[in-house]
């Protein structure tokens, strides 16, 4: 059975141009709800003479499982952590931890150094050889600075702040540990980037192959929660619901990436690590998210979801994320191309869109001719790109899952047909859910409608377009539309939509609509089904009943009908469209009668 790891081992040909491995929480991709979207990947915009094609997008990441800015926008509705995640990781429950869940996590901080520099912060550090419970050997005084380097048989040789040559200890089965909580301190490793006050850290030193130099490495060890207080993922100025299912989504990918992987990876760099503190894994910045001003509205997010992980029939999940779904996420096949996960399924994702500080919900990207050609040539030679097609979308999402790229001829002939993130991954774009020199992104009113209604029109058609005294976008099931004068934004769909579009549309006498369609549960026949149905217009209406039909009603018959009950009144619903007569007069037949409204005088029933 092909797994994820294989999937891996396909791609490894275009390791130096894609992200660096799907296994991640993030998926390999670097994107963070803490961080900005990248710039362009080839620069300049097209000038003014030059082809060009525009990529339309939506989103930031490979979109399975749980959404950050959606998680955001979910909690700022009202949503609490529970309910955002067993909504992102289908069928799915948040428990306790399962036994057999890791104790500790190893997190590795750097690797494959000749040479590392410590410096002791807010306190004195401890260094201990062997074990960390053993005795102190040597310290390093607060503020100061000490380089660790390797000899030639492996021992650590430590040189303090004055250049000095403290002593030469250690070696490959004799380790070192830096020991810091007793003492209220940290240790800040260069190469690293940040600081760490919590756990101890463990030196190791080591050869990539026996005839390799020495090289050092760190690794971080600490308790769960230790390891997410640095977790450097989300803003701690968040809603807490959404930091609350950050923290378990966080905390359960770790305790399923040790119990799958094992403590002493190097699966992806000699870290002997349980986690990659970077987008292998999940950003892991110590002590840096903890001097945050916002820290402990973090730690609290951290201690009161304690030990709560997000299973599936019982076992840990893989609880990927990534910084913005586009409003859709996806099934895990349609992006690893592998087994299907049950609990990563596409789901609507109606928080995507809410803060317009999700810089990714919305995107679009400019590039000429020749730079497409020149990213796509990196891998394929088909020449000069001219075009796109055939290309497979998600169904529900409307990421592309595989794409033939057409040119004038090369190496590779005059067309290439790859998958989805491959092409998005050689053109630098933050998604693969994006629209080529059309844009179906859905936006403004009609997506906030498009979310209120889970995303029940499907998948969009057409680009928004204007029309007058609204905007139309159309869907896989019907459209979306906005009434400027009534400050309204309906979706049409099933019969009443067709019926509108047999009408004419918005160019026909019933205008834009201001309702969407009303389920009506009277009168007797209507009640607890959607077999009876309303949409008002601008110049009418159109009812449908089952078994009846659908039908519009405008005009002086309109009139007439609503001061007699409309469909609750003794006429029923319509049987018939209003029909001209000679003379000027118009008629329309109901369950129960016929009126008649001639062109001067009262309408009558008969």
């Amino acid at each position: 059975m092909r797994k994820r790891s294989d999937a891996i081992i396909i791609l490894a040909a275009l390791a130096a141009l894609l992200p660096a491995g799907i296994a991640r929480a993030n998926g390999g991709d670097p994107s963070s709800a803490s961080k900005q979207p990248p710039l362009p990947a080839a620069g300049a915009k097209a000038s003014a003479d030059a082809k060009s094609f525009i990529f339309y997008g939506s989103g930031w990441g490979h979109g399975v499982g749980l959404s950050q800015w959606g998680a955001y926008g979910l909690a700022a509705q009202g949503w609490n952590s529970t309910d955002i995640l067993t909504h992102y990781y289908s069928g799915t429950q948040v428990q306790g931890a399962p036994t057999g869940s890791p104790s500790i996590i190893r997190v590795g901080l750097t690797w494959d150094h000749t040479s590392l520099s410590l410096t002791a912060e807010a306190g004195p550090v401890a260094l201990r050889f062997g074990s960390v419970d053993y005795q102190d050997k040597y310290t390093i005084p607060k503020g100061s600075t000490w380089t660790v380097r390797v000899d030639a048989d492996g021992h650590y040789k430590l040189v303090n702040a004055n250049g000095v040559l403290v002593g030469t200890t250690g070696g490959p089965k004799w380790k070192m540990f830096a020991a810091y909580e007793q003492n209220g301190s940290r240790l800040r490793i260069a190469s690293a980037g940040h600081s760490y006050a919590h756990g101890y850290i463990e030196f190791n030193t080591y050869k990539g192959c026996t005839s390799c130099t020495w090289l050092l490495r760190a690794i971080g060890v600490m308790t769960p929660n230790e390891y997410l207080y640095g977790l450097g993922e989300v803003p701690s100025s968040w809603p807490m619901a959404a930091m609350e299912a950050q923290a378990v989504a966080g905390r359960t990918y770790a305790f399923y990436m040790e119990n799958w992987r094992g403590l002493h990876r190097s699966d992806h760099g000699d870290c002997n690590c349980g986690v990659y503190p970077s987008s292998v894994d999940q950003a892991y910045i110590g002590w840096d998210k903890e001097a945050d001003s916002y820290a402990a509205e973090w730690r609290k997010a951290v201690d009161g979801t304690t030990g709560k992980v997000v299973t599936y029939q019982g076992k840990l999940t893989l609880s990927n994320y990534y910084s913005a779904s586009g409003g859709y996420t996806e099934d895990n096949e349609n992006v690893w191309f592998d087994d299907p996960i049950p609990y990563l399924r596409a789901v609507c994702d109606p928080g995507d869109y809410v803060s317009d500080r999700n810089n990714a919900r919305v995107w679009s990207e400019e590039l000429t001719q020749a730079q497409v050609s020149s990213l796509i040539d990196r891998y394929y030679d088909v020449g000069t790109v001219t075009s796109f097609g055939p290309i497979t979308y998600a169904p529900e999402s409307g990421r592309i899952i595989s794409i033939t790229v057409n040119g004038s001829g090369g190496r590779a002939g005059s067309s290439a047909s790859m998958k989805g993130p491959t092409f998005s991954s050689l053109l630098g774009l933050m998604d693969d859910k994006v629209w080529i020199d059309v844009n179906r992104n859905v936006e403004g009113a009609i997506r906030n409608r498009y979310d209120s209604l889970m995303c029940a029109p499907g998948l969009a058609r057409t680009a928004a377009f204007s029309v007058t005294g609204g905007r139309i976008q159309k869907f896989a099931d019907g459209a979306v539309f906005t009434n400027n004068d009534h400050g309204t934004t309906s979706w049409l769909h099933d019969m009443i939509y067709a019926k509108f579009q047999a009408l004419g549309g918005v160019k026909g006498l019933l205008g834009l609509p201001r309702t969407g369609v009303m389920i009506l549960h009277l009168p007797k026949g209507c009640a607890d089904s959607d077999v009876c149905s309303r949409t008002d217009f601008d110049g009418g209406r159109i009812y449908q009943k089952g078994g009846v039909g659908t039908y519009e009603v405008h005009g002086p018959v309109l009139g007439y009908y609503l001061d007699h009950g409309g469909a609750v009144g003794a006429l029923g619903f319509p049987t018939s469209d209003v029909k001209a007569l000679s003379g000027g007069s118009v008629r329309s037949t109901f369950e129960h009668g016929t009126v008649t409204c001639p062109a001067t005088g009262p309408c009558v029933k008969s």
